[in-house]
């Protein structure tokens, strides 16, 4: 192996076009021009970073200035590897693709176009990084090759090619030859007027892929004996991917188990849901593969609506696409309980306050027409609840018993 250190007279400018969109997700067929890791023999064995993957929001091109040394561009690029997998941190190279100014596209990180890489903001990024030898800029070999790769990119991932900005990458060395302070700061007229000659290649040649997802719900797992009101419980799905996408915990590409009018839901449980009506089947973290199939769990609130409380579901897509085939019902038995339970009713502003004490006390929280709760008190024409948290008192006046 190559001694590392010298990678420090490497490192001497690194520049940053940062492509910062909404994106949506496509798979498409890479490039046969890519040479693979396998190819440029890449040790994987030097490979500490993480397998955590998400479906790119963003694209970036770091430029890379390689100086003051006599190696060929392909030996930088293996040196910069060694260093990034065993010096930086990262454990692994920090970009997906190279390119360097011979023409040559080369994969970088392990785990492909979707894993996470983190410089700075960059977790849902793709990184293409530019190895350019004693500030050359952008040669003629390498600016068609480079401008492809974006392109096949931008093109999987649905990515507006006119949102690109310029940064430049920011750092300085600490012990043991360590990358730290790094940050991004706005790149130079040169770079932005470069940039923007990219833009109208990438414009004219835009052609992105029509995305969706598909899956297909093959098993519903609801519980079987009566539940307690109050108390939560635990719904399975046993979902496949019949869709052309890898399926992500990120908003970009998550599944939603939504309620089917899309009402407030009874078995809404605050902070694990994303709404009154909807909660996320994929959690942090999680991925369901093309072809895959997984089962996940979700909880939900056991409501005071004793026998029974049975509500619609469907899932539906990160682009509010309901997805066809996936409608079913979530039906939970609930035990009877002895204490008294009341029901809001409609208010003329849509909601009912609950205070701090009887009559006019300080506003704790609000509660909503058609929720239920326990009475733990009556006085005054007002009862006592538990609700968001918070105990305090509701007037009679909307309110009304129904146990």
């Amino acid at each position: 192996m190559k001694n590392v250190f010298p990678i420090k007279k490497l490192l001497l400018g690194i520049t940053i076009f940062f492509f910062c969109v909404n994106v949506a997700e496509v798979r498409a067929e890479e490039s046969d021009l890519i040479i693979d890791r396998k190819e440029w023999h890449a040790d994987d064995y030097i490979v500490t970073g993480e397998e955590k993957y998400s479906f790119p929001s963003k694209l970036m091109l770091i430029v890379l200035d390689v100086k003051d040394t006599d190696s060929d561009i392909q030996d930088n690029m293996k040196e910069l590897y060694y260093y990034f997998a065993t010096r930086s941190g990262f454990g692994d190279f920090p970009f997906h693709y190279l390119v360097t100014e011979d023409g040559d596209v080369y994969s970088g990180n392990q785990y492909g176009d979707e894993s996470k890489i983190s410089i700075g903001d960059t977790s849902e990024t793709i990184l293409i990084a530019y190895i350019q030898n004693k500030n050359n800029g952008l040669s003629i070999t390498g600016i068609e090759p480079l401008k492809d790769i974006i392109l096949e990119k931008i093109n999987k991932y649905a990515i507006d090619p006119g949102s690109i900005e310029v940064k430049q990458l920011t750092y300085k060395f600490g012990e043991r030859v360590k990358l730290e302070d790094v940050d991004l700061v706005d790149a130079s007229l040169g770079w932005q007027e470069g940039l923007e000659s990219i833009k109208q290649f990438l414009a004219s040649s835009y052609s992105p892929a029509e995305v969706s997802f598909s899956v297909e719900l093959t098993e519903v797992t609801l519980p079987q004996e009566p539940q307690d009101p109050t108390s939560t419980a635990e719904i399975k799905l046993e979902v496949k991917n019949i869709g052309n996408f890898n399926i992500y915990s990120s908003l970009g590409s998550n599944i939603f188990v939504t309620r089917t009018d899309d009402e407030r839901s009874s078995f809404y449980i605050e902070d694990e849901w994303a709404s009154f009506s909807r909660v996320p089947l994929l959690s942090e973290g999680d991925r369901l593969a093309i072809d895959e199939t997984k089962v996940f769990a979700f909880n939900v609130y056991v409501p005071l609506f004793p026998p029974e409380k049975v509500e619609g579901f469907v899932l539906v897509d990160s682009r509010e696409n309901i997805i066809g085939g996936t409608e079913f019902e979530v039906s939970i038995q609930i035990n009877k309980i002895e204490e008294t339970i009341i029901e809001i009713t409609d208010t003329p502003v849509g909601y009912l306050n609950v205070r701090s004490r009887p009559g006019l006390g300080d506003i704790v929280t609000k509660v909503s027409p058609g929720e239920r709760y326990i009475a733990q008190e009556y006085e005054s024409g007002y009862y006592k609840i538990s609700a968001n948290g918070q105990e305090g008192w509701v007037v009679n006046t909307y309110v009304k018993v129904i146990q």
